[in-house]
């Protein structure tokens, strides 16, 4: 009889155990993440930054070499105006994701607004490589345009403001 008890128990710590398990799969972190993503998405769309930035900073916490957390953790901060977060989130992206388009472009932009000639240049160049990928790109024609207006080259600006649709 005592034998049969402990049979029980055992095969029921079993069962449990392997219930526990089965639930822990079902979260892993990409699951997780995806999670966080989606509901910092909703945020945004709902002009609730702050609750976005909670929810994308949870997303870089289970994989931090995931550029797109970042990326979408930059944006929650620029739309706060919290601009040196957000450049360090788009840095960030870059580092993790040197071609990320979007990365790139909001990093040029927020480049081209620096009182340091060399990072308005920098802009220039990123914007210029945003533009001879995507030609039709207006917000990569307004970033190349803004930093060549800074950087003196008014003609260039002018040229590349007229190519706009």
């Amino acid at each position: 009889m005592k034998n049969l008890t402990r049979s029980r128990i055992l095969t029921a710590c079993f069962i449990g155990g392997l219930a526990l398990a089965g639930a822990g799969c079902a979260r892993d972190p990409g699951a997780k993440e995806a999670r966080f993503l989606k509901n910092g998405r909703s945020f945004m769309e709902k002009k609730d930054y702050a609750r976005a930035i909670l929810q994308f900073r949870n997303a870089v916490q289970l994989k931090p070499q995931d550029a797109e957390a970042y990326y979408q953790l930059g944006l929650a901060y620029l739309a706060k105006a919290d601009v040196p977060q957000a450049a360090v989130c788009f840095r960030k992206t870059l580092q993790l994701a040197p071609q990320h388009a979007g990365a790139r472009l909001k990093f040029a932009a927020l480049m081209a607004t620096a009182p340091q000639r060399q990072n308005v240049e920098r802009a220039e160049r990123m914007a210029g490589e945003l533009v001879a990928a995507a030609p039709d790109n207006i917000e990569a024609l307004d970033t190349l345009a803004s930093a060549q207006v800074r950087l003196g080259k008014i003609d260039d600006a002018e040229k590349h403001l007229r190519r706009q649709p």
